[in-house]
């Protein structure tokens, strides 16, 4: 049992500490963002996921030139359960193996012919980025960036594209989840949640090959 404390302890210091290191002052977590920890360990949601997801959600925020200080931990758990989700993934079948760039890149132009043979009614505005993307997998040393801003617009135009109803359910149920969050820390979780939940349901797939 003191083992488990200590693990514990280390779980919750290292979130904590890494969280405030990014975002900077006030240095203290909210009793929902010590209630989003618990549940994440509840969850067994590796601390490497949770630092991966982290940084993601804080880099996309600070791209748009803005402060973080505003920030609750509750921003971050879209990108963590991104991470989760992979870490997850790359578990499953038994022992974790190392995947080459070029068995991502084959397993990716696979995913992205699938979708492209098959677009699902209603997702044909997506059709340019999926080609574009398959271009530049294509491209001999071809960089990762311009392959995530176009996940990011595959995403924005999965909002877009979503029915008032779906947007509204989900967002009440996330209202309720993360009561009295500030409304951007909200609204990014909505649409990081809509979109993984958009792309779940219609097997839109990502084209970054981060998650391969």
């Amino acid at each position: 049992m003191e083992a488990d404390g200590r693990a514990q302890s280390q779980y919750y210091q290292t979130i904590a500490r890494e969280f405030f290191r990014r975002r900077g002052a006030p240095f203290f977590l909210s009793p929902k963002d010590v209630a989003l920890i618990a549940r994440w360990e509840k969850m067994r949601v590796p601390l490497d996921a949770v630092l991966e997801g982290m940084e993601t959600a804080f880099e996309n925020f600070r791209k748009g030139g803005r402060s973080a200080k505003v920030l609750s931990l509750g921003f971050c758990e879209g990108q963590v359960m991104k991470a989760f989700g992979r870490h997850a993934e790359r578990k499953a079948g038994g022992a974790r193996k190392t995947v080459s760039r070029d068995e991502k890149k084959r397993k990716l132009i696979r995913e992205i012919e699938r979708f492209l043979g098959a677009v699902p009614p209603g997702f044909e505005d997506l059709r340019a980025s999926f080609e574009r993307a398959l271009v530049l997998i294509r491209t001999a040393g071809a960089g990762e960036e311009e392959l995530e801003r176009l996940d990011d617009g595959v995403d924005e135009a999965l909002w877009r594209g979503a029915s008032p109803e779906e947007k509204e359910d989900l967002r009440r149920d996330t209202a309720a989840e993360f009561a009295g969050k500030r409304g951007l820390d909200l609204e990014e979780v909505l649409r990081t949640r809509l979109a993984k939940a958009l792309r779940d349901r219609h097997k839109v797939p990502y084209v970054s090959l981060f998650y391969y």
